[in-house]
């Protein structure tokens, strides 16, 4: 009996450390930014904050895939745009694994997802997110060229771009 007692201790101490351990880091990959949203209130109407993020979208030459006005959300192609990294506003920050080469590129594509929607008569919010993806190019040892997708996150300088330029446009 001491022993099935032990079992039934061990297995509740066991139970109750692995829900302490998930929710403990549910809560604090809420608090971390690494999903690539923000979001900003406009004091404009739907229609005219509509007309500036696609404006601004066309002003940068980035591909739009799927628009549809009446949801209020648009996303755009993944698109890579070297003079924003000439420009400082590189947007991600990217985890390359250790022992890699000293000669190698990094190219990072962006898809932007873009939700407007109206809050009030002269009130519109405007959330972006974006989705990076890192590519490192680099030979091997015996000089064969490899690529190799690795994670990027955001760290918030292109999302805060993008609604900058929105708000330029209105």
């Amino acid at each position: 009996m001491g022993f099935k007692n032990n079992v039934k201790v061990f297995l509740v101490s066991l139970s109750t450390s692995i829900v302490i351990m998930f929710f403990g880091c549910a809560g604090s990959t809420q608090e971390s930014y690494d999903s690539g949203s923000y979001k900003k209130i406009f004091t404009s109407d739907p229609d005219k904050v509509w007309t500036a993020a696609v404006g601004y979208f066309t002003q940068k030459n980035i591909p739009i895939k799927m628009i549809e006005k009446s949801s209020g959300m648009m996303v755009t192609e993944y698109w890579h745009d070297p003079k924003w990294t000439d420009e400082d506003i590189v947007g991600a920050e990217c985890h390359e694994p250790d022992g890699l080469p000293e000669y190698k590129t990094l190219t990072v594509s962006v898809q932007f997802s873009i939700f407007v929607k109206q809050l009030g008569d002269s009130q519109t919010s405007v959330q972006v997110n974006t989705e990076f993806r890192g590519v490192l190019k680099y030979q091997s040892t015996f000089g064969e060229p490899i690529e190799k997708e690795i994670s990027c996150s955001s760290n918030g300088k292109l999302e805060a771009k993008v609604l900058e330029g929105i708000a330029g446009k209105l």
